[in-house]
């Protein structure tokens, strides 16, 4: 047997010593179920392994294991066939929440937030609708992050059509319109759907790099019409491909600026800092592995710190089961993973910051943005998707929101490291306080890898 058995046992009972929990080998078996079917592969009689085991260290950590019924009826039927919780199955969509992380969250919401919380002109409290709504979930939800995704349907009747209004409005992210003489420039375009004519436009109006704007958008048009010029098909293509090649223009925009993007399977430096927060030497317990950051296709960076993510995909839908898990799970999270560790250095900046998150599917675009407009829940809002423009006579019609969308990701953060550079508050150790916190809950802790398939799609130069 693996020497993470014994381990993940001590880990889980230490974790229940220090909120006060009763230990119980039933409550093991029933928060597990996914660890216990993985280990036990090859165990003949692996009830009476795992509660001998269980037993055993709890004696050597001198614990007293509360008796209950125990329950195996799930286990064993993955056990036998019958179902499967590993992470590796490929129809896994979800997996059910312990009872340990269900407490977590609890008292995430009862005793974590540092913030008085946001209550509407109604009278309605945010933080409390959105704890009524997690303790009825057996899934995860992003609300189980204290991530407020306001286009959720799950709260139409939880909030009054006006309290929604509030929601998505209430010091809502300013996006600023584009400079006008970069939208004089894109006006050139409109009402030309002809090819040659697009080019002709394009190779008239060209800009020194010293114009970062209108050089970066020329750049970007004339790439485009080369897909067209050249029958560009993206069939067969990788992610890498299309991020390449269709979007490339995303990173490319913040090229005159103070940040810089990574591509391609790349850690988030802000999710690592969350999941290894609280990793220590070994003692009682050993010293466990540090966990990777969570792997998303774009990061926009500043110096060391993570300011934007984004995740690729070829095709599939916005209601694909990847589309799903990724915008509404593993992007926000990443994103408020951004946000947490960027109040470690600016405590006082909770209200001046707003990350996005670009969320690329196929040949189609969705930019996330997250805030927090007041209180301690981070708002979620989702901008698309937009279509990328696979002919020439809808040029004008779908690059140009793209460009302008992007452009506008760019002056938020933009603004966002300016608030967070005049942030003079300063942070001296103490005894009592020796190094700086986020001053929002972190994420809830999960891992779980979903396989989906994938459809491809072309772009020509006639519509």
């Amino acid at each position: 047997m693996s020497i993470l058995a014994p381990i993940e046992i001590v880990k889980y009972i230490k974790e229940l010593q220090d909120i006060g929990e009763d230990i119980r080998f039933s409550s093991f078996v029933s928060d597990k179920q996914t660890f216990l079917v993985e280990k036990s592969k090859g165990l003949k009689n692996y009830k009476q392994f795992w509660s001998h085991l269980f037993g055993s260290i709890a004696k050597e950590l001198k614990v007293q294991v509360t008796k209950g019924r125990t329950n195996w009826g799930t286990v064993e039927a993955a056990i036998s066939g019958e179902n499967c919780l590993t992470s590796s199955s490929s129809s896994a969509t979800s997996a059910l929440l312990s009872d340990t992380e269900k407490r977590n969250v609890d008292e995430t919401y009862t005793t974590k937030l540092m913030y008085p919380k946001w209550m509407l002109s109604s009278g309605k409290v945010v933080e409390d609708v959105m704890h009524s709504f997690v303790k009825e979930c057996s899934y995860e939800h992003s609300a189980h992050s204290l991530i407020l995704d306001i286009h959720d349907p799950c709260w139409n009747g939880r909030f009054t059509p006006d309290e929604l209004n509030e929601l998505r409005t209430y010091h809502k992210p300013n996006l600023q319109p584009l400079p006008q003489d970069l939208q004089e420039y894109l006006n050139k375009f409109r009402g030309v759907h002809d090819l040659e004519d697009l080019i002709a436009i394009h190779m008239k109006y060209r800009f020194h790099p010293s114009e970062a704007d209108k050089n970066w958008v020329s750049n970007a048009i004339g790439e485009v019409l080369n897909l067209y010029f050249y029958n560009y098909d993206i069939k067969n293509k990788t992610e890498a491909d299309l991020v390449r090649r269709l979007w490339g223009f995303i990173e490319k925009c913040f090229d005159e600026s103070d940040f810089y993007v990574l591509s391609g399977e790349k850690s988030s430096t802000a999710s690592s800092n969350r999941k290894n927060e609280n990793r220590s030497v070994s003692g009682i317990t050993p010293l466990l592995r540090k966990e990777t950051g969570t792997k998303v296709d774009i990061l926009i960076k500043y110096l060391d710190d993570d300011f934007g993510v984004g995740e690729a995909g070829l095709s599939g839908g916005s209601t694909s089961t990847k589309y799903v898990s990724e915008a509404g799970i593993k992007l926000p999270k990443t994103m408020k993973d951004v946000f947490w560790n960027l109040l470690k250095t600016s405590n006082d900046s909770a209200q001046k910051i707003c990350i996005p998150g670009f969320i690329i599917n196929g040949t189609e675009l969705t930019v996330k943005l997250i805030d927090i407009p007041s209180g301690n829940a981070c708002r979620l809002y989702t901008l698309g998707p937009m279509a990328f423009p696979c002919t020439a006579a809808t040029f004008y019609k779908y690059f140009i929101p793209l460009v302008t969308i992007v452009w506008q990701c760019k002056s938020l953060l933009k603004q966002t490291l300016r608030n967070l550079n005049d942030d003079d508050v300063l942070f001296v150790p103490t005894i009592e306080n020796p190094a700086p916190k986020s001053t929002i809950p972190p994420c809830i802790h999960s891992s779980k890898k979903r396989k989906v398939s994938t459809t491809t799609t072309t772009c020509t130069s006639s519509s």
